[in-house]
């Protein structure tokens, strides 16, 4: 039903606290911070209160267990500047616990637990789910295939009322509220933790900076820097150019390194293991070399030239290539829920 991780659970990263956990068991955690007992103390541990943040991300095994099909959660532990000097190094030393700290983390960890042993099935809420995906579309460039996105758009609606709908019930089930039998709620519970996985399966992306997205939003974001080094080329900026291009996936290493190095860790990332599913394999989709647009364009700021009629030409066919990429991670999506509805309807 769940999996519960502890990072750094002795440091305090910042004034408020938090569980970071999936979009599917948001709503849970939140009726649970906001129902925490007065001993427990929180404001003296995090004066500005304690929240939930999703979606669960990379820097934590949690990732790895949620796209397996277990719903994860794990203390906040990545704001503040520990992250960057400290973690994973030989400066996270014994200066850094609190004893406070990892005291009320398993207190709360272990109320969370008790939560979790109450309950007769996992509170999967898929609506929170399909919301989240509706608020993560965002078209740039006007040229998108208006059709799938308003199907896009009309199955989400479809979706979020019938994952609502199921979580009313799953809500009642664990308050005893509807009485079942033991075969009927084992076999809710696997219909959940199914819906769960489809889920994962279906809409849980990467970046090439490991940063957890939605199918469409890698190419979406690709588009809006085209159009920004687009837009600075006209206006014979090589210079913002360069930053534009710098973050359309992971052409910052054509910035840092000789072209076989980013040749080696293009093909590292697009050409994963299967044994190394659980690592993210197959979820970084789309590339764009721009390797040779780099090279070209530094040279030519170096040299004080403006002349960026082949670079254009360069990036306008790269965006043409990322639009109809886009439209085909649309179609997917609509296909990826019309599948959890349908899913969703057996449940």
């Amino acid at each position: 039903m769940a999996n519960l991780n502890f990072e750094l659970p002795a440091h305090v990263h910042g004034k408020k606290g938090a569980v970071r956990g999936t979009y599917e068991y948001y709503g849970f955690l939140k009726a649970f911070l906001e129902n925490l007992p007065d001993e427990l103390d929180v404001k003296r541990i995090y004066p500005e209160g304690i929240e939930v943040r999703e979606p669960v991300e990379t820097w934590s095994d949690d990732f790895s267990i949620a796209i397996s099909g277990v719903p994860s959660m794990v203390n906040e532990f990545s704001a503040g500047s520990f992250m960057e000097t400290h973690y994973h190094s030989q400066f996270d030393n014994d200066s850094y616990y609190d004893k406070d700290v990892y005291l009320f983390n398993h207190k709360l960890f272990g109320l969370l637990v008790m939560a979790f042993d109450e309950l007769s099935v996992a509170p999967v809420n898929l609506k929170r789910l399909f919301q989240a995906v509706r608020r993560s579309v965002k078209p740039v460039t006007g040229k998108e295939d208006q059709e799938g996105l308003r199907r896009l758009m009309d199955r989400l609606d479809e979706a979020e009322i019938m994952g609502d709908r199921l979580y009313r019930r799953v809500t009642a089930v664990n308050r005893r509220e509807e009485q079942i039998s033991r075969g009927e709620r084992m076999n809710l519970q696997r219909r959940l933790l199914r819906l769960f996985r489809k889920g994962q399966d279906s809409f849980v992306r990467l970046d090439w900076k490991d940063s957890v997205l939605f199918p469409q939003e890698a190419v979406q974001n690709n588009l809006r820097y085209l159009q920004k080094a687009e837009e600075c080329l006209k206006q014979m900026d090589g210079e913002g150019a360069l930053k534009a291009i710098y973050q359309i996936d992971n052409n910052s290493y054509a910035f840092q390194f000789d072209e076989e190095v980013f040749l080696h860790f293009t093909e590292y990332v697009l050409t994963q293991e299967k044994d190394r599913l659980q690592w993210g394999a197959g979820r970084i989709v789309h590339h764009e070399n721009l390797f040779g647009v780099v090279a070209g364009l530094r040279n030519k700021v170096k040299h004080g030239q403006t002349d960026f009629t082949e670079e254009r030409n360069i990036l306008k066919a790269v965006e043409e290539k990322q639009q109809i990429c886009y439209d085909d991670d649309i179609r997917y999506m609509v296909q990826a829920v019309d599948v959890m509805i349908d899913e969703m309807k057996k449940a």
